[in-house]
């Protein structure tokens, strides 16, 4: 019937026919089943993960991966996207030779995610990484971040103009690497809304999956200033990234003493280029500006220090914060024994390297040390049945020592790192454990209750975003913590806002948020009338993998209320399990009353770590292993 047949219909039959359709619909929304908890656990899983996966995008950087990439065939642009005629490799090259880069920010908030962009940049061997061209099909292959996860994505030169620009970001000479590099982690992260008000920390984690340390302090006088010049030299040495800004900060502006002739913008990073003696060359990309500066004009115009990470790209890692005890100092005598102590079984036909790094936490008096020796049982430990190691790796920091030290070291079989101090009260310090290897063939006998957090890295995929290839030959051991370096007082508390940008979302981005509301708002409808069920959350038989797991879990955490949580039955190992244990005691839900991991590919380390997480939420009631 024709729509014109249709109009010529009366109104009142219309409206008999409309009310007919909407009995109707009724009628079957009641008649319908009942949906299972573990169906709506199942919705609330695809849910979770439908925004991530797009045909366009496949989880790794491997080879193969990118031979698969190649082989898609990709929609037909829009009418409403206009190709780009320059090539990637191109206006890059181009580029770097007219430094600095000019950056626009388009119609969208993604500010933070811009000055990650201007900090990655500029180090043009780690660009260069993230991006292959298919030069046949006119298409370009990003190497980007997840939670983590390596993904990679193909994408065309089309992107969205308004006004003969591109509607969002840009570069200010052309428009193509800026405009691409964004459209490419939309697509991973899950559309153009998804990159609205993102952080710092999580765009650069998003585009290169190293972590950066963020510094953030109010009062200029806070800073030691030789040894941020010291640092930085280091860092210079090591081609690591450094970037500088100015936050909103009511504290800061008050302690503000000295204003020099450089004023920099607010919420712009500005990436450092070189030192030499006390001055500091620094470069704006959004201005297209280069200032040469003092040590002392940074203290005074910026109050955020942000560095990126060198940590190898095949090392693992864990953060471990110590109290220190009052057992005296190895020599002195045989107490010492009962100072903190972890056990490590290295079980590998060959020396594993390891990085140990000790960084005081509060500053007292005394001299804190680490000792690592060797067992020849693991069973026991005693004087007489282990082998210390050489004197440099007994690391000794405090009392006219630099706060913080590093050594690296090849070890295998079984082995005992010691933490102790003369500091006649206890002592809050923090020890830091790389590891170039499996995680399956190391095992952690923590004797205190640590408070543990991985850090990223993939030990089978070392194919080359880490800047610090090797850490014994041509690199320094700076690895962490350079708040405890550059801070006189670390612990400090700062009162900065985050940035928020003022320009407003267009109708199309309202549009796309308003529609993704709606799907969440759907999912929520499926979970049934009960709502002490949705409290409840059953993933047992799920074949989960450590890959998927880490995929739901930051969902997961931010739930309300979890009084029950199932996951027998799939693939995990410790790894999942260690980091569900952290981020439950971290995001403080003592509302959890059940836990289930049973029928996983777990070994005593979680145990332990479990039996831990019990003693710390009074709540949980049981937990089957």
């Amino acid at each position: 019937m024709s729509n014109n047949n249709l109009e010529d219909k009366p109104k009142s039959e219309k409206s008999e026919k409309s009310k007919s359709i909407k009995s109707q619909q009724q009628s079957q929304q009641i008649s319908q089943p009942s949906i299972s908890l573990m169906e709506r656990n199942l919705q609330k899983m695809r849910t979770l993960t439908q925004k991530l996966i797009a045909p366009n995008v496949l989880e790794g950087h491997s080879e193969s991966v990118i031979e698969q990439l190649k082989q898609m065939i990709l929609p037909q642009p829009s009418d409403d996207l206009i190709h780009i005629t320059e090539t990637l490799e191109e206006a890059h090259n181009m580029q770097f030779l007219s430094q600095p880069i000019q950056i626009i920010q388009g119609q969208l908030q993604d500010r933070e995610l811009l000055n990650a962009m201007a900090l990655i940049v500029s180090h043009q061997q780690l660009f260069n990484t993230l991006y292959i061209i298919d030069e046949e099909q006119d298409r370009y292959i990003f190497k980007l971040y997840k939670k983590n996860q390596r993904y990679s994505v193909i994408i065309d030169p089309y992107i969205y103009f308004s006004g003969h620009l591109p509607k969002y970001s840009r570069s200010g000479y052309n428009s193509i690497w800026v405009s691409l590099l964004e459209k490419a982690l939309s697509n991973i992260l899950g559309g153009y809304d998804q990159l609205v008000g993102i952080s710092l920390r999580d765009s650069i984690r998003n585009l290169c999956g190293l972590d950066p340390e963020i510094i953030v302090y109010e009062n200029p006088d806070n800073v030691n200033q030789k040894q941020l010049q010291q640092t930085l030299s280091l860092l210079q040495k090591n081609g690591s990234i450094v970037g500088f800004m100015q936050i909103n900060s009511i504290g800061f502006n008050k302690n503000q003493k000295v204003q020099s002739s450089f004023l920099p913008t607010l919420n712009q990073i500005y990436v450092f280029e070189s030192i030499q003696e006390n001055k500091v060359k620094i470069i704006n990309h959004f201005q297209v500006s280069q200032h040469e500066i003092t040590i002392k004009d940074i203290t005074q115009n910026f109050n955020c220090i942000v560095i990126i990470k060198d940590f190898p790209d095949d090392y693992r890692g864990l953060f471990i914060n110590i109290t220190t005890t009052t057992h005296g100092v190895p020599g002195n005598n045989q107490q010492w024994i009962n100072n903190p102590s972890y056990q490590m079984v290295i079980n590998t036909q060959n020396e594993t390297q390891f990085i140990f790094r000790l960084s005081e936490l509060e500053n007292q008096d005394g001299i804190t040390g680490l000792l690592l020796v060797n067992q020849r049982d693991v069973r026991t430990f005693n004087q007489n049945n282990v082998v210390f190691m050489t004197k440099q790796n007994i690391v000794q920091i405090g009392q006219r020592k630099q706060n913080y030290s590093c050594f690296s070291v090849k070890i295998k079989g079984f082995h005992t790192l010691f933490v102790f101090s003369t500091s006649k009260e206890p002592k809050l310090v923090l020890l830091e454990i790389f590891y170039a290897g499996r995680p399956s063939q190391i095992e952690f006998k923590f004797k205190s209750k640590p408070i543990i957090e991985f850090c990223v890295g993939e030990p089978q995929d070392s194919e080359g975003l880490r800047i610090l290839r090797d850490v014994l030959k041509d690199k320094d051991l700076i690895i962490g913590n350079f708040k405890n370096q550059i801070l006189n007082n670390p612990n400090q508390p700062v009162s900065s806002k985050t940035y928020n940008d003022v320009i407003e979302l267009d109708q199309e981005m309202a549009c796309i948020q308003e529609n993704q509301l709606q799907e969440e708002l759907l999912g929520i409808n499926l979970e049934g009338k009960d709502p002490q069920e949705t409290e409840i959350y059953d993933f047992n038989d799920y074949q989960l993998t450590d890959e998927g797991f880490q995929i739901i879990l930051p969902d997961l955490i931010a739930e309300p209320v979890i009084k029950e949580l199932r996951l027998r039955n799939n693939q995990l190992h410790d790894e999942s399990i260690l980091q569900l244990c952290y981020e439950l005691d971290k995001s403080y839900h003592l509302e959890l009353e059940f836990l289930d991991v049973s029928q996983n590919q777990l070994t005593k380390k979680s145990n332990e770590v479990l039996n831990n997480l019990k003693k710390r939420l009074k709540n949980l009631q049981k937990i089957i292993q």
